[in-house]
């Protein structure tokens, strides 16, 4: 069973993959308004008001594709070699654009489309890169989960058996597991599943005072209850945690 500190790497792990995925495919996409920017500058240069807005938005494409390799390469996504490859080329890229607007711009697109080529396909290799890596990550985190699941399903089994010798000390802490149970399947929303695990956790005064009364009339049967009863509810709460 994974401690906490090793659940807490394992999200943090998820997290991360999730976010470079996410920037690689932002930069695919910054790339693409990045070159559509660019015709439409070739297309409606001679307006001096359109070709302003036009390199606007190249510019703030330019920008955000960026920032995505950037945050790409922060995440460990994708190999580090094969981003700063494709930032050199999109930052060459950038000062060609400069260079093709102040010349004659009749053949410009032609000329830079082999200049495109290049980072459009480092993308399609980042991309399918992150997506394997991300599916990888997100593979184990299912597993993880249904580990902790099959954990809480024997807590649960273990707490039904040994309920069988107390029946009535059982039933109320049948009644709140039920509860604790159909919860933790229905919440979805992280302030819900933090309500979920304060709930969870709001459990000692009543069995400290079941284990009283055990011990003063000498049940083994209680303590085995109890403490079935607190590794299912503790269960629960972890699983509360992991998503909130």
């Amino acid at each position: 069973m994974a401690g906490p500190r090793a659940e807490a790497a394992e999200a943090a792990r998820l997290e991360h993959a999730v976010a470079g995925l996410d920037a690689v495919r932002g930069a695919q996409a910054g790339f693409g308004r990045q070159v559509q920017e660019w015709k439409n500058m070739l297309l409606r240069g001679p307006d001096p008001a359109a070709l302003a807005t036009h390199r606007a938005g190249f510019e703030i494409a330019f920008g955000a594709v960026r920032e995505s390799l950037a945050a790409a390469d922060a995440s460990g996504i994708a190999p580090s070699g094969l981003l700063a490859r494709l930032g050199r080329d999109h930052h060459d890229l950038r000062a060609r654009h400069e260079e093709a607007l102040g010349g004659d711009r009749s053949g410009a697109d032609a000329a830079l489309q082999a200049g495109d080529r290049e980072p459009q396909r480092c993308l399609g290799e980042a991309a399918l890169m992150s997506r394997s890596s991300a599916a990888e990550v997100m593979a184990d985190a299912v597993r993880a989960r249904l580990d902790q699941l099959g954990e809480l399903r024997e807590a649960v089994a273990d707490f039904v058996d040994t309920g069988r010798a107390a029946p009535e000390k059982a039933a109320p802490m049948a009644e709140a597991l039920h509860l604790l149970l159909e919860e933790l399947r229905d919440v979805r929303d992280p302030a819900a599943r933090r309500w979920l695990s304060e709930l969870a956790g709001d459990r000692g005064e009543m069995m400290r005072d079941l284990r009283t009364r055990a011990a003063s009339s000498r049940n083994e049967a209680v303590f085995r209850l109890t403490a079935a009863f607190e590794r299912a509810v503790w269960l629960i709460r972890r699983l509360a945690l992991a998503e909130a």
